[in-house]
């Protein structure tokens, strides 16, 4: 008799799962159709049957929706900051992705993206959190500790997880520590996607650093070009067409400019020259001035006296201005997508502990509901 009333309760508490279910996410059901793409899908189904072979259907059910809500959750993010963005492609036994079409414009609207997928993974445990508390059925703990799993490992601080790119407002040299940590659980843990993302993140680290040298390498430019327009107002002013007048230009200072970036060049290894990038780059940067300067003044050299030397020194000065304001634009989108002040990088930093103790707490809630169970 027990066992009868304790069936008719489960069963009751399924049918009232699947009817707040409806109601609760009808809408939101329509809403996803619109936003679907067919490869999404087709991949979303070649997934679910993949993960049903191994695990069963219901543990695929629950890891395709806990795998759409979060992707959702960047898209929805993208959207609102105005980023194009792919559909969203579901890999087996590797997650999904949603690709952005362009960059976006600041490391806080990459870290606000970012936030998104965790955000809303929080957000689709707390269905299986009801049906939980009305079922006491374990499925539904088990979906509370898969949610919680997914977005918590997300938010390891590497890129390309979430938790690196919603930390690269604050620095990205955190990202050294979430790849210690992906490193350290890889000699323990061999998982071919740990290897990929490891790799990946060595190379979105590298291509960082060579960005933010070359940020510096503009910097300094832009001040060469200054001084090499200021040298050409000079020789617009004083009329001086020798270059042996000029104490700022020698040729021998141009070939030993070349030799230095040959050696460099020789022994340029990617992962340990941060200097060696920043010198050379430098040392490029005098070089096409060097030999822009160089042409100009043989170009005088040669000219008649008068009206023409007089207007190839201002298309000179415009062809320096377009140079200068290319430069100019460079760094400027070079240092505005980093930047942000000390109180948008503490809450950005505080966001991401909060979402992180959240998931860690609902982590510990699931294993404390599995275990539970499984022990009675």
């Amino acid at each position: 008799m027990a066992n009868t009333n304790t069936a008719k309760r489960l069963n009751l508490g399924w049918l009232a799962a699947i009817a707040i279910f409806l109601v609760s996410k009808f809408k939101w059901v329509i809403a996803v159709l619109k936003l679907a793409k067919f490869s999404t899908l087709i991949s979303l189904f070649i997934s679910l049957g993949a993960y049903a072979v191994f695990y069963g259907w219901k543990f695929a059910v629950a890891v395709i929706y806990l795998l759409f809500v979060h992707e959702m959750g960047h898209l929805v993010a993208a959207k609102q900051k105005g980023i194009k963005t792919s559909p969203a492609i579901f890999i087996p036994f590797m997650g999904a992705v949603i690709g952005m079409k362009e960059r976006p414009k600041t490391a806080k609207d990459e870290s606000y993206i970012a936030y998104g997928g965790p955000l809303a993974g929080v957000v689709s445990i707390v269905p299986a959190l009801i049906l939980y508390s009305v079922t006491q059925h374990e499925f539904w703990a088990l979906v509370i500790l898969l949610g919680a799993m997914l977005n918590l490992f997300n938010l390891v601080p590497v890129s390309p997880l979430d938790g690196g790119r919603i930390l690269s407002v604050v620095s990205t040299k955190i990202w050294f520590f979430g790849l210690l940590i992906m490193g350290v659980y890889l000699f323990f843990n061999f998982h071919v996607m740990i290897v990929l993302i490891l790799l990946f993140g060595l190379q979105t680290l590298n291509h960082q650093y060579k960005e933010r040298t070359q940020l510096k390498v503009d910097q300094y430019g832009l001040d060469r070009r200054h001084e090499l327009n200021g040298k050409i107002r000079a020789l617009q002013e004083k009329n001086e067409t020798d270059p042996m007048t000029m104490s700022w230009f020698e040729e021998s200072e141009f070939q030993k400019c070349k030799a230095n970036i040959g050696e460099i060049e020789k022994i340029n290894i990617p992962w340990f020259t941060k200097s060696r990038r920043l010198k050379r780059g430098r040392l490029e940067a005098d070089k096409a001035i060097l030999l822009s300067y160089y042409q100009l003044l043989k170009k005088l050299r040669i000219e008649e006296e008068g009206k023409q030397k007089s207007s190839f020194l201002q298309e000179a000065l415009v062809h320096q201005h377009h140079e200068i304001e290319k430069l100019e634009k460079s760094v400027e989108e070079k240092e505005r997508y980093y930047r942000a002040t000390p109180k948008e990088k503490m809450i950005a930093l505080g966001a991401y502990l909060l979402l992180a103790a959240v998931l860690t707490g609902l982590w510990w809630f699931g294993e404390k509901l599995l275990t539970g169970l499984t022990t009675f």
